[in-house]
């Protein structure tokens, strides 16, 4: 440590050591040859920025000068944590209202009580609290912490401490603000650009250190690396060069461009600014705008709401020209009482008001500060329709307008995005503005005179949403058609033979028994996301909006995806995080697939489900219970991915009941559970050979179960009608128009939706011209051509099919 390659070094005590303890270390380092001060010693400071001293002597603690206030990053080059930072908590009545909050969130993975959580949650979010608010808090985490069964809960805790002080207990967990604080003097902004420093830490508690390393998850992508694994001389190098350009007087940092980041939500943006330090934030006319300043440059983020524009309700075809060219009219959207329409009017006939159409005209007045724009909407067509029509407002401005693409709200990603921008796909654009015309085209077309037929206003119709209405209707028939089946109950499993039997004897035969392994399921693309989020419960729409706010929030991939293919850094994460609590015999990191910008749905970061709601609160984030449920489903989905088969021994058995016979296949042990440590698999009763007495119960049963949400996604997917982004919307569609609803956990055909689809595919007049345009080829057949357009073929063959076809729709139906 004497050597001049460690100069320039801040030695940081744990927060919770008297201050003399700084005196101490800096006499006993001074006494081995180091120019080392304390902050406490007269004139440590500018002796340190002179060069009259090489190393500072502090406290890891907001409140201590070297680790809040110092700002040398000429001099400073790397931080040396001499203990885990920590704070230490008496636990009596003088606790102050925050401390005491601070006390409960780290409690709180030991609280049982709901209540007592959703208390402390909900005063973690409120600033400035006064005593008579954490009154109830005080009283419950004294009385707990009275109750000796409950400090043995915190004693055997990991990362929990408990000691006494006489006989006053203390309570020592890990201070997380204070070693952010602490190893950020080591890296500051500056003119030559942003240094780098080293952060060292010699851990001698190991229930703290696994708390810090813990909540560092809720903020850093990679975890902190042990010294065997890195070279400390080299990284040390890098850090000299960083201070080299500083004393030359490089200042390739001083001109900070003013960057402007477009995406769709404002949860995203704010998730995307906070990444550089709490952003300052201020509002224009139709956007709100965050500002943070980061070595790329003076960022400035905003959010669209979503597209900005939308296919006129005027002119042309249902607002596309179609000569001399096909020409779709976009219109900006404006607000009106039943949602944002593209139209100066309302379908009421009242002006519309000023909505997507002033937030065009901020983002062009912010053309007029800014160097650049990159365009970060979603990487679908979607999210390129909506950067398309941002590029368009801007161009005549002369700024760079760029896209940017990333598939998990990380700073990683986001950084790769602002490094390796790209144009504006034209392809995607096209089509998705063809879609959108088949869409409307034969939408509107259809809808118009199922409107007029059924003299009811807001009926549609569409090439997607009828035949998946036809499928409820034609499950709903098959519901309701009964059939007679026997059950009998034996030992919990419960067997099923078709027709009435009334043998009261269950012969079982043992067929085979052995072991096999078996794989675990891929991690999630949408529509096994939605399946399995409805038979826990959500409702389609409702799990795909908790992505959304998870995806944007930065905690897991994007969520509209046919991908299973996992990237590389997500193999490791999985890796890191099933070695850590399983050891690594259970790891198996696998790709799932090769090639493609889509990633499978899974967590970006290292944080377990029961982490989340911390994480939550550490990060300010709005996360509900509704949010860490179907977390955890996606974060237990991927991990089992990557984890080691199960090995599982099987009892293949023929039972009969009487003439009536059926194979069936028993799990009966997991002599190696691997991924059912995290996906369980459920066992059944080990049965031997022989007769069973059973009493058998004849039941009527419906030929078909009726569609739950989840189960009409997957049919979607398996038929190949909708896409990722689209699954929710047809579903919601479809309640929506009141063509069907829920019982339950079913949806059922209401007798309007039995009536509209019987116009659109059986009853004339409107069915012999219609049942083409709500077919399942004709929308296999558009989305092939969708793929083509993708691709870069041309459209107009495609559009002018459609058009044909649009026109000999309303020509049969004027007709008639």
């Amino acid at each position: 440590m004497g050597g001049a390659a460690w100069k320039g070094g801040l030695f940081f005590l744990p927060g919770d050591l008297p201050k003399e303890a700084a005196l101490d270390l800096a006499r006993f380092l001074r006494a081995r040859g180091l120019r080392a001060r304390a902050y406490l010693e007269p004139e440590a400071l500018e002796a340190f920025r002179r060069g009259e001293a090489d190393h500072l002597v502090g406290f890891a603690s907001w409140r201590n000068p070297l680790a809040r206030g110092l700002d040398l990053p000429g001099r400073v080059r790397y931080a040396l944590f001499l203990g885990v930072p920590k704070l230490r908590f008496a636990l009596g009545e003088d606790l102050a209202p925050q401390e005491l909050v601070r006390l409960g969130l780290a409690l709180l993975p030991l609280l049982e009580d709901p209540r007592l959580k959703a208390l402390v949650r909900s005063l973690a979010r409120k600033p400035g609290l006064q005593e008579k608010e954490v009154a109830p808090l005080r009283e419950a985490l004294l009385e707990r912490l009275a109750d000796p069964a409950f400090r043995a809960r915190v004693a055997e805790s990991p990362e929990v401490g408990l000691t006494f002080v006489g006989e006053k207990p203390v309570l020592v967990f890990a201070d997380v603000t204070g070693y952010l604080q602490a190893s950020g003097r080591t890296s500051r902004l500056t003119p030559a650009g942003l240094t780098q420093g080293l952060a060292l830490l010699l851990a001698e508690d190991r229930k703290a250190f696994t708390a810090l390393v813990r909540r560092l998850g809720y903020l850093l992508e990679a975890p902190p690396l042990p010294v065997a694994e890195a070279d400390l001389e080299a990284l040390l190098k890098r850090v000299d060069e960083d201070r080299e350009r500083l004393a030359r007087g490089e200042r390739g940092g001083l001109a900070l461009p003013e960057r402007v980041v477009v995406v769709e939500s404002p949860n995203k943006a704010r998730t995307l600014a906070g990444f550089f330090g709490r952003p300052m934030r201020r509002y224009l006319p139709g956007l709100v705008v965050y500002e943070a300043l980061a070595e790329e440059g003076y960022l400035v983020v905003t959010a669209t709401r979503g597209h900005v524009t939308d296919l006129a309700l005027r002119g042309g075809l249902y607002g596309v020209e179609t000569t001399p060219a096909y020409r779709p009219r976009y219109h900006p959207l404006r607000a009106c009482p039943e949602g944002s329409v593209p139209d100066p009017f309302c379908p009421d006939g009242t002006e519309s008001q000023p909505d997507r159409d002033r937030a065009l005209q901020a983002l062009r007045s912010l053309a007029l500060e800014a160097q650049d724009f990159l365009l970060a909407t979603d990487p679908d067509t979607e999210g390129e329709k909506i950067a398309y029509d941002v590029y368009l407002a801007l161009r005549a401005f002369g700024r760079e307008v760029v896209r940017g693409e990333f598939h998990a709200v990380t700073p990683r990603a986001f950084l790769e995005a602002l490094r390796r921008p790209r144009e504006v796909k034209e392809d995607l654009v096209e089509a998705q503005m063809v879609r959108r015309i088949a869409d409307r085209w034969i939408g509107f077309a259809l809808s118009e005179d199922l409107q007029r037929l059924l003299g009811r206003r807001g009926l549609s119709a569409g090439r997607v949403q009828t035949p998946v209405l036809g499928w409820v209707i034609a499950r709903e028939r098959e519901a309701r058609t009964r059939l007679p089946f026997t059950e009998v109950a034996l030992r919990g499993l419960a067997l099923r033979f078709p027709g009435e039997v009334r043998e009261r004897v269950l012969l079982l035969e043992v067929l085979e028994e052995g072991e096999r392994e078996q794989n675990p399921l891929p991690p999630y693309t949408t529509d096994a996301l939605l399946a399995d989020a409805s038979r826990e419960g959500f409702r389609v729409p409702e799990a795909m909006a908790l992505a959304q706010d998870l995806f944007e929030a930065g905690l897991i991939t994007y969520h509209r995806t046919d991908a299973t293919r996992v990237a590389p850094e997500g193999m490791a994460l999985a890796r890191r995080l099933i070695e850590a609590r399983f050891g690594p015999e259970y790891a198996r990191p696998r790709p799932w697939g090769e090639g493609g910008a889509h990633e499978a749905i899974r967590p970006t970061r290292p944080l377990w489900p029961e982490d989340l709601e911390e994480a939550g609160l550490f990060q300010a984030l709005p996360l509900s219970e509704a949010h860490g449920r179907l977390y955890d489903l996606i974060f237990r989905r991927f991990l089992a991915s990557q984890m080691a088969p199960a090995r599982v021994r099987e009892k293949r058995l023929r039972a009969c009941l009487g003439e009536a016979c059926q194979e069936l296949t028993l799990r009966v042990a997991l002599p190696f559970p691997g991924f059912a440590r995290v996906w369980p698999l459920g066992l059944d009763p080990d049965l031997a050979a022989g007769p069973y007495a059973v009493a058998p119960k004849t039941v009527r049963l419906p030929k078909a179960a009726r569609y739950t949400e989840g189960e009409l996604v997957a049919e979607m997917k398996r038929r190949g009608l909708g896409r990722p982004s689209t699954y929710a919307t047809i579903v919601e569609r479809l309640l929506e128009r009141r063509y069907v609803v829920r019982r339950g956990p079913f949806l059922v055909p209401t007798r309007l939706g039995e009536r509209v689809y019987a116009l659109l595919t059986e009853k004339p007049p409107l069915a012999p011209v219609a049942r083409r345009f709500v077919g399942e080829a004709f929308t296999r057949e558009v989305e092939a051509w969708m793929d083509r357009v993708e691709a870069g073929e041309d459209p107009t063959p495609l559009l002018r099919e459609l058009h044909e076809a649009t026109l000999a729709l309303l020509e049969a139906l004027g007709d008639d």
